[in-house]
């Protein structure tokens, strides 16, 4: 059992929150080539407050988070797999092998709260070809 019951959805997202600084959004928000940069980081800020993580995303800030997924800081690309796996990544195994391998870089305290995000998307997740990708990251996590 995880240190949220039957996990939470936003057990991830708000371990992050504290950890990501302005600058650290600033870049994110100017990885598609420095477009929209005001519109990406508005939606950023956001998606750090809003009490449910989004299952579909606009272009901004879709755009940027599936850049910063392929390859960011460690902080930046583990808030881009975050939102990704909730809003239905274009490629969800790269995504969610991506959060594993960066909550684990991360420490323990990353992992559980990994683990409490993964669990909750996996009892709640409706795609059936999703699950056992979100049970293989659990285990890898464990």
């Amino acid at each position: 059992m995880t240190s949220h019951g039957a996990g939470s959805e936003l057990a991830l997202r708000d371990w992050l929150r504290p950890r990501l600084t302005p600058a650290m959004l600033d870049d994110l928000a100017r990885r598609d080539h420095g477009m929209q940069v005001d519109a990406h980081r508005a939606a950023l800020r956001e998606l750090l407050l809003v009490k449910h993580l989004p299952t579909e995303l606009d272009w901004t800030p879709r755009e940027v988070l599936e850049l910063a997924s392929h390859g960011a800081p460690p902080l930046v690309r583990l808030f881009a797999c975050t939102v990704l796996v909730r809003a239905g990544a274009l490629n969800p195994a790269r995504i969610v092998a991506g959060l594993v391998d960066e909550a684990r870089a991360l420490g323990p305290d990353a992992a559980a709260a990994a683990a409490d995000f993964l669990t909750w998307c996996r009892d709640h997740e409706p795609d059936d070809e999703l699950r056992p990708v979100l049970a293989q990251a659990l285990a890898r996590l464990a």
